[in-house]
């Protein structure tokens, strides 16, 4: 058992003297487990790009005079099955055989659905605000530039993910299970991209104003 051999189980405390810096910044890395470290990151990815969704559906298209469908909530329905596979194929990987039929059927039914999902999101989008401009936008500045800011923002929020990881750390003294460090870095790094883009979204221009003559 590993009580017995003293051996760290994948997911355990990333605290004591053999902590590492990198685990508790990028606890996406799971050098303990690195059978889960790629669905790991695909969970990552997929929760991130559903904040972003959210975040140009709710507020990209501040300036159009038409009414617009609550799409947050039909994004949340949509995605919500595949952020639930990958948690479990995830978990599958901490805790199953590495050759167990169940985890690989998982895994591979949570990286179909996840794949599906994440290419559906973009056209959802562009299917939601096909009407909500009828005319060209205006120019935009860089700095509201969603293509430019969109990068910045994910990369800040990651940072953040990272100081809240560390501070979750520190606070439990260093027993933080890994786990448990993984879910407080990438939900605090979904509302911080979130939160980012929320004003740059709203004050960029996507209708150009409708003069009569």
């Amino acid at each position: 058992m590993d009580t017995v051999t003293g051996r760290r189980r994948p997911g355990s405390e990333v605290g004591g003297r053999d902590a590492r810096g990198g685990e508790v910044l990028w606890p996406v890395s799971f050098r303990d487990a690195p059978q889960a470290r790629s669905t790991a990151y695909g969970l990552a990815g997929l929760v991130l790009e559903f904040s972003v969704a959210v975040a140009f559906g709710r507020y990209y298209w501040a300036d159009s005079n038409w009414p617009r469908s609550p799409l947050g909530w039909f994004l949340a329905a949509w995605t919500a099955p595949s952020v639930l596979l990958m948690c479990g194929a995830l978990a599958g990987t901490l805790t199953a055989r590495r050759n167990s039929v169940f985890r690989r059927s998982l895994s591979a039914l949570a990286w179909t659905a996840s794949v599906l999902t994440s290419l559906s999101l973009p056209l959802l989008l562009a299917a939601s605000s096909a009407d909500l401009c009828e005319t060209n936008p205006p120019p935009t500045p860089a700095y509201l530039e969603p293509a430019l800011m969109v990068p910045v923002c994910l990369a800040a929020s990651l940072a953040l993910g990272s100081l809240a990881g560390f501070g979750a750390w520190t606070v439990t003294r260093r027993r933080i299970p890994h786990i448990a460090l993984y879910a407080v870095w990438l939900v605090s790094a979904a509302v911080a991209v979130f939160l980012l883009l929320a004003p740059i979204l709203t004050a960029s221009p996507t209708c150009s104003p409708i003069t009569n003559g």
